[in-house]
């Protein structure tokens, strides 16, 4: 179902970092991003998009892939 993986990524204090997921499944494909192993609510979109990056966000993302045909998929993680 996943068809690319996020990828680490560095940025700058106070800049920006993005992640992103290519899944294919039988629509609706739904995402759910996390920081470790905490939700981030609200983000639930194929791209990841932190403003503003403070040290604290620095840690591992992942997102989770589910379609209504089948068992959610973790991708690997991204390294901020």
């Amino acid at each position: 179902m996943i068809a690319q993986q996020p990828a680490s990524t560095t940025v700058e204090l106070s800049g920006t970092a993005v992640f992103s997921v290519v899944a294919n499944g039988t629509p609706p494909v739904q995402y759910q991003w996390f920081f470790g192993t905490d939700i981030l609510t609200g983000q639930t979109g194929s791209t990841l998009t932190l403003r503003d990056v403070t040290a604290r966000a620095a840690g591992e993302y992942h997102v989770v892939v589910s379609d209504p045909s089948g068992v959610p998929v973790s991708s690997q993680s991204a390294r901020l």
